[in-house]
């Protein structure tokens, strides 16, 4: 009896040590994300809507996004014209925030650690429209550094993340 009552003490315990991600996340955390992914979005249109110097460009985003996500945005997006550099219709920019719900439909999940976290949500298959796509999930994955939440990645998936 002892001996299974503590295998299954082990195996609770190792689950929460192992576990790359909780399921649950509180909504103090929940709403944090979400402004910051909201800051984010408004930080790429921003750049859209007037001209900039490249280091003023890098300067905008920087306090919302790690370096090298910074680095991919501009490479993919940034144009130069006459009066300076800008965006190019950046609400459809490659990198850019996705449109999230950002109710029950997007999932986020926080690493163990707090300073790693994931937010997903599903698009069902558009197929009318001046744009159609096939059904998939779009993932941002979001480092704490220095207490902030900053974006890191982009996740593009037929497959639901795990």
């Amino acid at each position: 009896m002892k001996k299974t009552v503590l295998t299954f003490i082990c195996v609770i315990c190792l689950t929460f040590i192992v576990s790359p991600a909780r399921a649950e996340v509180d909504g103090k955390t929940r709403n944090e994300i979400f402004m910051v992914l909201h800051e984010a979005f408004q930080a790429q249109l921003r750049l859209a809507n007037q001209y900039y110097s490249k280091e003023q460009a890098v300067e905008t985003l920087k306090p919302y996004f790690k370096e090298e996500y910074v680095r991919k945005f501009l490479n993919e997006n940034l144009v130069q014209k006459a009066q300076g550099y800008t965006v190019e219709g950046a609400d459809f920019a490659l990198y850019s925030i996705p449109y999230f719900s950002y109710d029950e439909q997007t999932k986020v999940a926080v690493h163990p650690s707090m300073n790693k976290a994931y937010v997903y949500e599903y698009f069902p298959a558009v197929q009318d429209g001046p744009v159609s796509y096939g059904a998939h999930y779009e993932m941002l994955t979001l480092n704490k550094e220095n207490g902030k939440w900053k974006v890191s990645a982009f996740t593009y998936s037929e497959q639901k993340p795990s």
